[in-house]
């Protein structure tokens, strides 16, 4: 594994280098090498941070690079996503939530909300019957 990771970092890189030398095309050629590296390592926060980088030097890949998550349905959820829907299955508050994870609550109603619309429900009660019964292994909607 630290042999695909120094790999990884090495593409990362080699990529932002390129863009630091103005040459786009070869930054997103070898940022793309990152990011194949970071999705076979299963590096969601890598892949984030090399798109980022190169955004940041003016290197845009297009729409849906990096992702590999599913747009609805369970596994589209993040992980944080995920920990927020069971956390609200276990009757917290948004508050109470933000406390536990040491977040803000906005970033609580947020994670609420992509969770909601991922899913295809329309409230929180609704959120918290599905996960519930998700972990116990009935088929929610």
């Amino acid at each position: 594994m630290d042999d695909a990771l120094t790999e990884l970092a090495a593409w990362e890189e080699a990529a932002v280098a390129a863009a630091g030398l103005g040459d786009k095309e070869l930054a997103r050629k070898l940022g793309r090498r990152a990011l194949e590296r970071a999705a076979q390592a299963g590096a969601d926060a890598v892949t984030a941070r090399v798109v980022g980088r190169l955004r940041a030097a003016g290197v845009r890949f297009g729409s849906g690079v990096g992702r590999r998550r599913p747009t609805a349905g369970w596994e589209s959820l993040t992980p944080t996503e995920t920990q927020v829907a069971h956390l609200v299955a276990e009757g917290l508050s948004g508050p109470d939530i933000a406390r536990r994870l040491h977040i803000s609550p906005r970033t609580v109603q947020t994670h609420v909300s992509h969770a909601l619309v991922k899913l295809g429900l329309g409230n929180r009660l609704e959120l918290a019957a599905a996960t519930a019964a998700r972990a116990d292994g009935a088929q929610p909607r």
